[in-house]
């Protein structure tokens, strides 16, 4: 083999140079830390989606009973336990008071008064 031609294939051999590994290693860096922004930012949505579900399924719930004590308020005179006759409906800005049938009893069995 001549000079030339182990000159060539050492210069093949040769590995990266210094600028070339710091240069990919910058790169990685900055395509990491777009990478946690993104990753964290999804995190930090999820959470607030989650809070914002929770809050609709309780405002949901309340929702549902307060119409389902409104279908079964009584339309009779109630009395309080001094027989006093009691508003059929009250209320404040805060606070709504009405007397409920209770549960349906459609097979018409005793219950407990």
């Amino acid at each position: 083999m001549s000079a030339h031609q182990q000159r060539i294939q050492a210069s093949a051999v040769r590995g990266f140079t210094l600028i070339e590994v710091l240069v990919s290693v910058l790169i990685f860096a900055l395509m990491s830390a777009a990478a946690y922004a993104a990753i964290d930012a999804l995190l930090r949505s999820r959470q607030a989606l989650y809070q914002r579900a929770q809050s609709l399924q309780q405002l949901q719930t309340a929702m549902g009973r307060f119409e389902r004590d409104l279908r079964q308020a009584m339309t009779e005179p109630v009395r309080d336990a001094y027989g006093e006759t009691q508003p059929l409906l009250s209320g404040t800005s805060t606070s709504v008071e009405l007397t409920r049938a209770g549960l349906a009893n459609p097979l018409g069995q005793t219950r407990a008064r």
